[in-house]
């Protein structure tokens, strides 16, 4: 599991203090499977005005084609 990856319940833990992710690794998966699916019904990213959006640039990380 990455260093960047949490979880948090909001009912419980509404300022998102305990991070719950490197208990319920099974729970992370789950909820990236279902982003990962729900992400490609999306309509693409077509560059609009130089801002690409996408979870590398949320992360900060390179673009990297681009």
């Amino acid at each position: 599991m990455r260093d960047h990856e949490y979880l948090f319940n909001i009912d419980k833990d509404p300022r998102e203090r305990a991070n719950l992710a490197p208990d319920a690794p099974s729970e992370v998966q789950r909820l990236k499977s279902e982003f990962a699916k729900w992400n490609t019904a999306m309509l693409p990213d077509k560059d609009v005005n130089g801002y690409v959006f996408g979870p590398d640039k949320l992360a900060g990380r390179p673009d990297g084609d681009r």
